[in-house]
Formats: structure tokens, C-alpha cells, sequence
């Protein structure tokens, strides 16, 4: 399965349970101040700059739809990644 089978398998997956599914997809070529009102854009800057857990939590089930259980797990998914680097 190539990137694009899984971006959609993935998006399908996120529409099904309520996650915004265009923090996916990302246009470098977007100038001016659409560039940062992209949802992928906003999606990483907030798990890069909240540094307190619940805040983010809250944000991700705020702004992007998750579910409480499924902030979490991303929480734990990314920690887990840093603490791989």
C-alpha cells in the first residue's frame, strides 16, 4: 500500500469516528495567511508548543474532534517517539 492508500485509509478511518481529517493534508504552496490556517499546520503547532498534557487534550477534542481516549493515546504515541530520537 503506497502513502496515498494509507493517507485515505486513514482519513476514511478519522471521518468515521469524528477526527478532522484534514489535519492529513498539507499545501506547501499556500502563501500569505492562509499558510498557517491549515489544519495540519495548526495541528502541529499546537503538539509542539502546549506543554502541559490536560491543555492539550482538551485542544485535541477542542479544535480537532478527538475523543478523550484517542488524545490520549496520541499523547503517549508522540511521547513515545521523542523518547526514541
Amino acid at each position: 500500500m503506497n502513502f496515498d492508500e494509507k493517507r485515505e485509509n486513514l482519513k476514511l478511518f478519522f471521518d468515521s469516528i469524528g477526527i478532522d481529517s484534514s489535519i492529513l493534508f498539507f499545501d506547501i504552496g499556500i502563501q500569505g495567511d492562509a499558510f498557517d490556517k491549515q489544519s495540519f499546520y495548526q495541528f502541529w503547532h499546537l503538539l509542539m508548543s502546549t506543554e502541559e498534557d490536560e491543555i492539550l487534550i482538551k485542544n485535541l477534542q477542542k479544535k480537532f474532534g478527538f475523543r478523550e481516549s484517542d488524545a490520549k493515546l496520541w499523547l503517549m504515541s508522540l511521547c513515545k517517539r521523542i523518547m526514541e530520537v
